[in-house]
């Protein structure tokens, strides 16, 4: 089944696990983080505040149904792999 944490650790990276709740809770937040962003530019306060509720009510048609891993390098400081678990 799907894991959280870390699932391997290699000489030169780390194989990080999300599980699928994790990764929908991190799409809906980030999702919704952008849409408040660019509403609160394009009319302030308010208009960012329905941009982030209108963001979440789409993105939840939009849930992955599988969870997530990625490979963090430490020595270049960037993601070098990811996929499906």
């Amino acid at each position: 089944m799907w894991e959280n944490g870390i699932l391997a650790i290699r000489w030169n990276s780390v194989r990080v696990g999300l599980d699928e709740g994790l990764t929908n809770d991190i799409l809906h937040g980030g999702g919704a983080g952008a849409g408040f962003y660019l509403g609160f530019l394009a009319g302030g306060p308010a208009a960012g505040a329905v941009v982030a509720i209108a963001t979440v009510v789409v993105d939840r048609h939009l849930d992955t149904k599988s969870g997530w891993w990625f490979d963090y390098n430490v020595y270049l400081r960037r993601v070098t792999n990811f996929g499906r678990q």
